[in-house]
């Protein structure tokens, strides 16, 4: 049976008994948290509050944060907002976690696992990175791109100028392949 993401796999594994014996096999040889291991059923609902605890860590990040006028977390919410997968909200979360706070990037890696740290990397942009350097590492990870294209929409709805929006529009058709 295909599945349309990552979150749809596993969350059938932790539902389907049949699907749970594969899964038990296949994460044996992952470190998973033995809580995880020890009922499919607690990987669903691990899996079904994983974007709470990463909405919770961003609030918290950025705290006392502006986006303009509006509390930081308003933007945040409207990027994850825009996914339905809960893999891909807690992504978007986290987007602007390691680049808009103190927030290093080991501490995503500890506390969300790898596959989130390894997509917060890719959205990070580094110190005296050139922006659309920056927009082709981004394309390279496909759920950073699909975050980073969320994050563009948003800063786009918010009626940058208009040399900001060129260049969000450039980048989003960099992204999608337009280019």
């Amino acid at each position: 049976m295909p599945f349309r993401s990552e979150a749809q796999r596993r969350f059938m594994y932790a539902t389907d008994p049949k699907m749970a014996k594969r899964f038990e096999k296949k994460t044996k040889k992952k470190n998973l948290p033995e809580k995880v291991k020890k009922s499919p059923m607690d990987l669903a609902w691990r899996l079904l509050k994983m974007p709470q605890e990463a909405r919770d860590f961003a609030s918290q990040v950025h705290e006392g944060q502006m986006y303009g006028e509006e509390p930081y977390m308003t933007h945040i919410e409207d990027v994850a907002s825009q996914f339905d997968d809960p893999h891909l909200k807690r992504i978007a979360y986290l987007h602007d976690a390691v680049e808009d706070s103190e927030t290093g990037i080991d501490a995503i890696h500890q506390q969300f696992g790898e596959d989130v740290g390894h997509a917060i990397d890719a959205l990070t942009r580094r110190p005296d990175e050139q922006y659309f350097d920056y927009i082709q590492r981004v394309a390279s990870h496909p759920e950073a791109r699909q975050v980073k294209l969320a994050d563009l929409q948003s800063n786009l709805r918010r009626g940058p100028s208009e040399s900001l929006a060129r260049r969000y529009e450039k980048a989003l058709q960099m992204l999608r392949g337009d280019m």
